[in-house]
């Protein structure tokens, strides 16, 4: 690590690439970058953790990371929870699994729509669906859709959020 006195509260690895979140909300990530994964802005590997200086330059902590899959096939997408209940990302972008309304990959930390007020965020493996629960209960998804796996009534992969039509009292989120 860059700074041997910081000290981490969980660890997650997702793929080839790794990320530790510190006891003050910073993220620090190693490992494979081929999509921007590792939120450093740019695509180069790294075989030492680095800190993600986009959260620490923009005063945003973060609660919990979400990786992707641990599969080696599966393209870098990585989600971070806010501890004020917003959603970032960054890395593969393909089916819209950032929310940003775009498929364009992501090398820096992004915000996914204009969210608030989330308590928990699921990724599913390769490719990405994502979805994500509200306080108030409501389920909100994005992503690939191909077969239907948004549960919206259709196969159209969505770039922004979605509320839900049917899930409002949802408690704890869904494992995509």
């Amino acid at each position: 690590f860059e700074d041997a006195n910081v000290r981490f509260v969980d660890v997650w690895a997702g793929g080839s690439s790794c990320y530790a979140l510190s006891t003050t909300g910073e993220v620090w990530s190693w490992g494979l970058n081929t999509y921007g994964q590792l939120g450093h802005g740019d695509t180069a590997g790294r075989a030492l953790a680095k800190r993600i200086d986009y959260f620490v330059a923009n005063n945003i902590q973060i609660a919990k990371i979400i990786p992707n899959r641990p599969n080696f096939y599966d393209y870098g997408t990585v989600l971070f929870l806010t501890t004020d209940g917003k959603v970032y990302g960054c890395g593969y972008n393909g089916q819209g699994n950032l929310g940003n309304g775009t498929a364009v990959n992501q090398t820096v930390p992004v915000r996914c729509g204009s969210l608030t007020n989330i308590v928990n965020v699921s990724l599913s493996g390769l490719p990405y669906t994502v979805m994500a629960v509200q306080s108030n209960g409501d389920l909100w998804v994005w992503g690939w859709n191909a077969n239907g796996q948004l549960g919206i009534g259709d196969a159209t992969d969505r770039y922004t959020r979605l509320l839900h039509p049917s899930i409002h009292n949802a408690v704890k989120k869904a494992n995509a």
